[in-house]
C-alpha cells in the first residue's frame, strides 16, 4: 500500500476541518504571507537605505584613503630625497672609512643632524615625527623634536631594510609608539659601489596621519578609523570610549556592514590606500538613531497590520457566522429528513432569498416534497403490487408441488413402460431441485456438472441422438468452487447456435482443468462461431440486446450475466472470454482455484454466503 505524502495527509486535514475553520485557515494563511512580504519589504528596504549610506559613507572614506596616500608618498618621496644627498653620501662614507678619528665622527654627527633637522622642518606638515639615520652602532636625528626613540624597533626595522635591498618598506610599531614607520637601506651611489652605508626611519605618528578624518566628524558626528598593515592594526578614534568591533578590525576591502560592540549599532565601511595594496583603511560611524528610527517604524507598522489583521478575524468570523448559520439549518433539515421527521420548527423562510444559500434551501424543499410524494403515491403502492403477485406465484408455483407432481408423471411412465418420459420427468425433476433448492454464490464443480447431465439427458432424448457430448475434467477439480449456473447456459448456447442450426451431428465437451493458481473451464462445439469482439458489442448494446430476446444474439444477456457474476465475485482480472479454435466455437471461465473443503462455507475468499 502506498505511503500517503504529507502534501496528501494536509489535504485530507484540510478537507475534514470545519467550514468555519477553512475560511479563518485561508485568511490565517494570507495574513501570514503578507507578514513574510512586510518582512522581506524590510529587509529589501534596510538594504537599500545601506546602500546609499555606503555611497555617502565611501565618498568620505575615499578622501581618508587619498590624504593617507599623499602623505605615505611623501614619506618616500622624501626617503629617497634623504639618501641620495650629497651631505648624506659623504659623510657615511667617511664614517666607512677604517678608524674614523673623534673629529671626522663629531663633524658627521653635526653634520647629519643638521642636514636631518633641516629636512624634518621642511616635511612637518606631512604627519612626520622624527628622521633617524643609524650606521656602526650611531643614531643621527632630529632630536630634541623627536619622542624617545625605540632601538628595538629600529634594530628590527634595519633587518628589513636590508631584506629589501634598498626599497622602501613599512613596520607598524606598537600599540603604545603609535608610529608607523618608512625604513630604507642607504648605499653609496657614487661610483655605483652600492655598499650600506647604514639604515634611514622616518616615523609617521598615525593618530596625526589620520587627522584628515576630522571632516568627517563634521559629517557624520564621530568618525573611527582603522588603518591596517598586513596583520598590524591601528586604531584612531574620536571618542575613546567607543568600544572598536571586532568585524571593523577584520573587514575586507569594499566591504561595508551593520556591527554591533558595547551595546551600539555602528555602519562601517572598508576600502584600500590607492596605489598601497597592503595599507587598508576602515571607518565606524554611530547607527543607534538611524537603526532606532528604522525599528520604531517598523515596529508601528507590523503593529498597525496585526491589529488590521486581528480586526479582519473578528469581523471575518462574524461574516462567517453569518452565513454558517443558513447551512446549519440546511443540514439540520437533511437529518430530520434522513430520520423521517419534520423540519425543526422556527425555520427561516428562504423563498425570497435570490443567493446561493436560498436556492440550496428551496431545491431542498422541492426535492423533499417529490419524494414523500413519489413514496406515497408509487413506492408504496409498487410494494403492494410486488407482495401480491409473489404470493399468487408461491400459492401457483409452489416447489414441493412441481416436485410431487413431476414424482407422478415419473412413476406413471414407469408403469406404463416409457422409459423415454420417465427419464425425462426424472432429469427435470433433478435440474428443478437445483436451480430451486440452492441458495448458495458458489457450489462444487461437481454439482454443476450434474445438472448439465441432466439437461444434457434432456436434450439427447429431444435431438435423437444428434447430440455427442463429452466431459475432459482433470482429477482433483471436482470439488473447486464455481459460481451457481455459470457452465449451463453456455452449454444451453452451445446446443442452441451449434445444433439447432445444422443438419449434421453436434459435438460438445466440457473441459475443466487447474492452471496455477486458477480453475479454467471450456465449453466446446461445432456448427457454430463466435463473432469478433462479441461481448464488447453486447456490453455496448445491452438494452437492445435485452429487448431483442429473438435476434441471433439474444441469448447475450446470458453471457453478460455470466461475466457480471464472475467480475463482482472474482475481480476484473477473471471472467468469460469467446474464441474460435480449429472449427470450434470455445467459450472459456477463469476464475480463482479454491477447493469446497477449504473455503466453502463461507467462501472466505469472495466474501459471499
Amino acid at each position: 500500500m502506498k505511503k500517503p505524502t504529507c502534501k496528501s495527509r494536509l489535504h485530507s486535514r484540510f478537507n475534514n476541518l470545519a467550514l468555519r475553520r477553512k475560511f479563518l485557515s485561508i485568511l490565517l494563511l494570507y495574513s501570514t504571507v503578507l507578514i513574510v512580504l512586510f518582512a522581506s519589504c524590510y529587509r529589501l528596504l534596510s538594504s537599500a537605505y545601506d546602500k546609499v549610506s555606503y555611497r555617502s559613507f565611501a565618498a568620505n572614506l575615499n578622501f581618508t584613503g587619498s590624504s593617507i596616500h599623499d602623505r605615505l608618498q611623501q614619506a618616500e618621496s622624501l626617503s629617497y630625497t634623504i639618501l641620495a644627498a650629497s651631505q648624506v653620501q659623504d659623510a657615511l662614507s667617511s664614517l666607512a672609512e677604517e678608524d674614523p678619528t673623534p673629529r671626522t665622527t663629531s663633524i658627521v654627527y653635526t653634520t647629519l643632524t643638521s642636514y636631518l633637522l633641516t629636512m624634518f622642518e621642511t616635511n612637518r606638515g606631512g604627519s612626520i615625527s622624527y628622521i633617524a639615520i643609524r650606521s656602526n652602532d650611531n643614531v643621527y636625528t632630529t632630536s630634541p623634536y623627536t619622542k624617545d626613540i625605540d632601538i628595538s624597533i629600529l634594530t628590527s626595522a634595519e633587518e628589513q631594510a636590508k631584506a629589501a635591498r634598498g626599497s622602501a618598506c613599512w613596520v607598524m610599531g606598537s600599540e603604545e609608539s603609535g608610529y608607523l614607520y618608512l625604513v630604507r637601506e642607504i648605499r653609496k651611489i657614487d661610483g655605483m659601489d652600492l655598499r650600506d652605508l647604514g639604515c634611514m626611519v622616518i616615523a609617521l605618528d598615525v593618530s596625526d596621519l589620520l587627522s584628515e578624518s576630522d571632516i568627517m566628524i563634521r559629517n557624520f558626528g564621530q568618525y573611527n578609523t582603522v588603518l591596517s598593515y598586513k596583520s598590524s592594526v591601528r586604531v584612531n578614534l574620536s571618542d575613546e570610549t567607543v568600544e572598536v568591533p571586532d568585524e571593523v578590525r577584520h573587514m575586507k576591502p569594499g566591504s561595508y556592514a551593520r556591527v554591533r560592540a558595547g551595546g551600539h549599532d555602528y555602519f562601517a565601511a572598508c576600502s584600500y590606500v590607492p596605489e598601497f595594496s597592503d595599507f587598508t583603511i576602515a571607518a565606524f560611524i554611530p547607527y543607534d538613531a538611524i537603526t532606532s528610527n528604522l525599528y520604531r517604524t517598523v515596529f508601528l507598522i507590523f503593529a498597525v497590520i496585526l491589529l488590521g489583521v486581528l480586526g479582519m478575524l473578528q469581523v471575518t468570523d462574524r461574516l462567517i457566522d453569518s452565513i454558517l448559520v443558513h447551512i446549519d439549518r440546511l443540514v439540520d433539515k437533511i437529518h430530520a429528513f434522513s430520520l423521517q421527521k419534520p423540519v425543526p420548527e422556527g425555520m427561516h423562510d428562504y423563498r425570497d432569498r435570490k443567493d446561493e444559500i436560498g436556492v440550496l434551501h428551496r431545491q431542498f424543499d422541492d426535492m423533499t416534497h417529490q419524494i414523500t410524494t413519489l413514496i406515497d403515491q408509487n413506492y408504496k403502492n409498487e410494494i403492494l403490487y410486488r407482495e401480491a403477485q409473489i404470493r399468487s406465484l408461491e400459492s401457483q408455483i409452489n416447489p414441493h408441488f412441481l416436485y410431487n407432481t413431476l414424482d407422478t408423471i415419473y412413476w406413471k411412465a414407469q408403469l406404463s413402460g416409457s422409459e423415454e418420459i420417465s427419464l425425462m420427468a426424472e432429469s427435470l425433476g433433478k435440474m428443478l431441485r437445483a436451480t430451486l433448492s440452492s441458495h448458495k454464490s458458489l457450489i462444487p464443480l461437481k454439482e454443476e456438472l450434474s445438472l448439465i447431465r441432466s439437461y444434457i439427458t434432456i436434450q439427447e432424448i429431444r435431438y435423437n441422438n444428434r447430440l455427442v457430448f463429452s466431459f475432459a475434467v482433470e482429477n482433483g477439480t471436482e470439488d473447486a468452487l464455481i459460481p451457481t449456473l455459470s457452465l449451463q447456459p453456455l452449454v444451453e448456447n452451445a446446443i442452441k447456435y451449434g445444433l439447432e442450426e445444422m443438419i449434421d451431428t453436434c459435438h460438445i465437451t466440457v473441459q475443466a482443468r487447474h492452471i496455477g493458481d486458477d480453475l479454467v473451464c471450456r465449453v466446446k462445439n461445432d456448427g457454430s462461431v463466435f463473432q469478433e469482439d462479441l461481448l464488447s458489442r453486447l456490453q455496448e448494446s445491452r438494452d437492445q440486446v435485452s429487448e431483442d430476446r429473438h435476434s441471433d444474439h439474444g441469448f447475450g444477456i446470458g453471457l453478460l450475466n455470466i461475466q457480471t457474476r464472475i467480475r463482482l465475485l472474482f475481480g476484473d482480472s477473471y471472467g468469460l472470454s469467446l474464441s474460435n479454435e480449429g472449427g470450434f466455437a470455445v467459450a472459456s471461465i477463469r476464475i480463482p482455484f479454491q477447493e469446497s473443503g477449504k473455503d466453502t462455507e463461507d467462501n472466505s475468499r469472495t466474501g459471499v454466503n
